[in-house]
């Protein structure tokens, strides 16, 4: 059997991207620049930025009143899932250790990159969930993709996300980044 060079399968996928650093969205256009410059990846497109209410158990954001900002690419790639997981680790791992190298030692990561969906895929290993359970409980993931893809269905629910958006329980704060009023503003 003749094997063909090239022209393997491509894929649409979802990555989602959230930072609660104090420079986050510095730290959310690296990554999508990032993700840019990787071979066999087609950046399509990036979500608006959006805050989303600290949860109560994440203090460390709430005391410092900095609202994690979330946002989602679409790509097209030829990379498969496990390959396009190792570039996301690689990506996430070179942004969380910017403040290593300048001899800082940060108490928490800069920024986390999920894949939340790969074509109409499912799967479930030790170290990767296709889709991503977040998708499916999550306003601050859910609204971005809705930005994106309003009409996809998630895989295993068979459910549009505008369906799942509509039946969480109840809605975190997601708004659009550069929208909120801040409590320590004289405004």
């Amino acid at each position: 059997m003749r094997r063909f060079r090239g022209n393997k399968k491509r894929v649409l996928a979802y990555i989602g991207l959230e930072s609660s650093a104090p420079e986050r969205v510095a730290y959310l256009q690296q990554a999508v620049q990032m993700l840019k410059f990787i071979n066999l990846i087609e950046l399509l497109d990036c979500s608006s930025f959006y805050e989303t209410e600290p949860e109560a158990k994440s203090n460390s954001s709430k005391e410092k009143n900095i609202w994690p900002l979330t946002a989602v690419t679409a790509i097209e790639t030829a990379l498969s899932g496990d390959e396009l997981l190792e570039v996301i680790r690689d990506i996430e791992s070179r942004l969380n250790n910017v403040d290593k190298e300048n001899g800082r030692k940060s108490k928490c990561d800069n920024i986390s990159l999920e894949l939340l969906l790969f074509g109409n895929e499912t799967l479930s290993t030790s170290y990767l969930t296709i889709p991503h359970p977040s998708l499916a409980t999550r306003a601050s993931i859910i609204v971005p993709m809705l930005e994106l893809a309003p009409d996809t269905t998630h895989p295993q629910l068979e459910k549009s996300l505008a369906q799942i958006h509509a039946d969480l329980p109840s809605l975190d704060q997601v708004l659009l980044y550069g929208t909120r009023k801040s409590e320590t503003s004289d405004d």
